[in-house]
């Protein structure tokens, strides 16, 4: 079952284009204001009548709930050269989630020391970190960074739907000494991304989300808050650190926040 919002008298358009405009305003500004959907359903339809009485479509509002529309990418994605794979399959759907976290199912008690810490190394069975829960750090930007195409956005040429990689560590990395040359800056930060069905819900009609405006907004060393679902990036085992102690490999651990749901900076 969806949570479509619907205009009353849907199809049948008002004898008062007043009356008419505002159901449909009304309409619009609840499905807005719902951040915190759980199955969220396709957008805002209904009638707008205009001044000279004539009826015209709502424009929907841009959601993705299932689909990426514009390029017809589902929640388990697609390989376009071999078929997916098991892990493919059980993975897409959680980086492709589209909910906003309630309140109950943020646990309170993770902070991004669990995401950088030893329980990391129990893997995918860890006792702390859970993929069905949400959880919100507090640490510094490192970078910001485009992802590309992968199978969870059917591996598009679209840069528009790819993800936003952000690199956060648990101090400020502009007092960090230079690294040896062969390793990675970020083999010490925990990754968390933003996905594209959420630039969409959590900020519609906004390009605030985009990697390039993340880019200019969040520089190195900010201070930032950051909600998201708990994910475990399986696939990447031999790029982490807390695994493979290899200094060129590029992250501490598999774990990260995955999809972002909230950003904002410390003041």
């Amino acid at each position: 079952m969806s949570n479509q919002t619907e205009i009353p008298d849907k199809g049948k358009p008002s004898s008062n284009p007043t009356e008419a405009q505002a159901a449909a305003n009304s309409a619009k500004k609840s499905f807005l204001g719902t951040q915190k959907w759980k199955k969220v359903g396709v957008a805002v339809t209904g009638i707008v009548v205009t001044g000279l009485g004539v009826a015209a479509p709502v424009k929907p509002i841009p959601s993705f709930p299932d689909t990426l529309t514009e390029i017809k990418c589902g929640m388990v994605g697609a390989s376009l050269k071999k078929p997916l794979t098991d892990l493919d399959t059980r993975k897409n759907p959680l980086k492709n989630r589209y909910e906003v976290p309630d309140e109950g199912e943020i646990d309170s008690a993770v902070s991004i020391g669990d995401f950088l810490g030893p329980d990391d190394k129990t893997m995918e069975s860890s006792a702390v970190l859970n993929e069905n829960q949400a959880a919100t750090v507090t640490g510094y930007i490192v970078k910001v960074v485009t992802g590309g195409g992968e199978t969870c956005n059917c591996q598009t040429s679209d840069t528009t739907y790819y993800d936003t990689h952000i690199y956060l560590s648990s101090t400020d990395p502009t007092n960090r000494p230079p690294v040896p040359k062969g390793s990675h800056d970020t083999t010490h930060d925990m990754i968390v991304e933003v996905t594209p069905r959420m630039r969409q819900i959590v900020k519609p009609n906004s390009t605030e989300w985009n990697t390039d405006e993340l880019v200019k907004t969040f520089k190195r060393g900010t201070k930032v808050t950051v909600t998201g679902w708990q994910f475990y990036d399986k696939e990447h085992e031999p790029a982490a650190f807390n695994i493979n102690h290899k200094p060129s490999n590029w992250r501490y651990s598999c774990w990260e926040l995955h999809p972002v749901t909230a950003i904002d900076k410390v003041q």
